[in-house]
């Protein structure tokens, strides 16, 4: 299923920018699960089915995940225009 870069001569060098914020993490993923979604077709076999819920639960944390930093961005930013005072 994996394949490392150079592995196969017949194989096309696949290019992934920087996963390291998770706004590009849910990006990738949501890249790997339509792809995976146009390879598996109309039926979906119970396998396919389960990677592909796997992938969306993970889309589904990193949305969790980017609200919980976003909520204390926001938190934050009030406390510095408060001029540092709780």
């Amino acid at each position: 299923m994996s394949n490392d870069a150079g592995s196969s001569p017949n194989l096309p060098t696949v290019r992934v920018g920087k996963l390291d914020t998770i706004p590009r993490v849910r990006e990738e993923l949501g890249r790997v699960y339509r792809d995976a979604r146009r390879k598996a077709g109309r039926d979906l076999s119970p396998s396919d089915a389960s990677r592909l819920a796997f992938v969306l639960q993970k889309i589904g944390e990193t949305l969790i995940a980017q609200d919980i930093v976003d909520g204390i961005t926001t938190r934050l930013d009030a406390i510095e225009r408060k001029g540092g005072r709780s």
